[in-house]
């Protein structure tokens, strides 16, 4: 942090993650390079253990002496003020885990009128990695969440007078549990040219079509379809309003993210049928569409090849027919599959289907799947040598006690692991 005051012109800045411990640094730092940077990362950074949220605007700096802690200063610290000419703010996981005086949504867009990249909220917004099936899929941690929402105090002092923003072409509000829809539409209301919208765990914000506030964000969303190609909803009220709203405007929808919504194969048909070509289609525990297989087996093959990442977990009437029906014209091209909680699958022969068809996985999700045999496992293991991330939590193996089997399976995976062959097997998450 000193080396702009030693006149480093960055344009870039980094310092995710980072603990510091003196506020004033940090502004010092800023002010020395504010003509000149343009991106800046504070993805979880802590100011003596504080987020960075409770630091924005009312001044904290080091207490020195036998009880070090942060304290306000007679003057604020304005620490985003330097930044006037900042483009892109990555500020995963700086808000409080309570409701927070200040947020860092209407105090960047304050501070810093020309980005066009605000990424915000929680970084990791649900229970854990590993998926438990429908219930840990919908169940969201609530102590990772932000509860933020703009208040009426708030929104007259970061937003009054202050114009919507109008450059932003990618924006993440992650996981702020309680935003609202006023705060939503008011973000859009300049219809900025948005190609990324990531509002997953937003559950005020989104709320079902049929609601008159539902109505309103399905509005506002459906402003963005020109330049919208990644839409995030997970976990939110999204459902075929909001889809259908989307493809009248023209949506061409490259990356959907429709997880743990309400929508239904209708709304998908629509939003498929309007969008030129998907690369992303995770519809994991989508109830609506998981009712409605030969839906979904129509918007694969209208975007086959081409799929990268299809997600299908908790579709429990999946069979092996339909799930071959759309693998195997993506044998290229995809990448990412979830198949978690499908348990009208023959688990085994579906693992051995996607050794096959799937040579260039790179992450696999099949959590809770009965009747697994570990040969078929090892064998999707060694057939897929891009495999990086695997779930196979609470996988059940046949024919086999259930603590012998994930011990047999677990000393299989780390004997392969340990072959002579760990640059084929590069796995990253076990």
């Amino acid at each position: 942090l000193e080396l702009p005051a030693r006149g480093c012109r960055l344009v870039e800045l980094d310092i995710a993650g980072a603990s510091i411990k003196d506020a004033f640094l940090l502004r010092a730092a800023f002010g020395a390079c504010g003509e000149t940077l343009r991106r800046l990362d504070v993805t979880f950074v802590r100011i003596l253990g504080h987020p960075l949220s409770d630091c924005l605007h009312g001044a904290k700096g080091v207490q020195f002496g036998p009880r070090p802690g942060i304290i306000f200063t007679p003057s604020p610290i304005d620490l985003f003020e330097p930044l006037r000419r900042l483009e892109v703010l990555s500020a995963y996981d700086t808000e409080s885990a309570i409701a927070a005086e200040y947020s860092i949504v209407g105090y960047a867009l304050s501070r810093c009128p020309f980005l066009t990249t605000l990424v915000t909220g929680g970084g990791s917004e649900f229970l854990s990695d590993a998926t438990g099936g429908p219930a840990a899929a919908t169940r969201f941690a609530q102590s990772n969440l932000c509860r933020l929402e703009l208040s009426h105090a708030l929104r007259a002092r970061y937003l009054h007078g202050l114009a919507p923003p109008a450059h932003l072409t990618r924006l993440s509000l992650r996981g702020y549990l309680r935003f609202g829809v006023e705060d939503v539409t008011w973000l859009l209301s300049s219809t900025p040219p948005i190609q990324s919208l990531d509002l997953c765990g937003c559950r005020v914000a989104l709320t079902h079509s049929s609601d008159h506030d539902g109505q309103l964000a399905a509005e506002s969303i459906a402003k963005l379809a020109p330049t919208l190609t990644h839409l995030n909803v997970r976990g939110t009220g999204f459902d075929d309003g909001y889809a259908r709203a989307l493809a009248a405007a023209g949506a061409r929808i490259s990356r959907l993210n429709a997880s743990c919504t309400d929508l239904t194969g209708v709304g998908l048909a629509a939003l498929a049928n309007a969008s030129p070509q998907l690369e992303v289609l995770d519809l994991c525990y989508a109830q609506g569409c998981a009712r409605d297989v030969p839906a979904v087996r129509a918007a694969v093959r209208r975007h086959s090849p081409g799929l990268r990442m299809l997600g299908l977990g908790g579709f429990d009437t999946l069979n092996l027919s339909d799930l071959r029906a759309m693998l195997e014209p993506n044998r290229q091209s995809l990448t990412h599959l979830g198949i978690g909680g499908c348990t009208s699958l023959d688990a085994s022969a579906a693992l051995s289907l996607l050794s096959e068809a799937c040579p260039n996985l790179t992450a696999l999700s099949a959590h809770k799947l009965p009747g697994v045999c570990t040969a078929a496992l090892l064998t999707v293991i060694d057939k897929c040598p891009a495999l990086r991330s695997l779930d196979v939590y609470d996988t059940v193996p046949v024919h086999e006690v259930s603590d012998c089997g994930s011990y047999a399976l677990v000393q299989s995976v780390g004997d392969l692991l340990a072959s002579n062959q760990p640059a084929r097997i590069p796995l990253k998450r076990w």
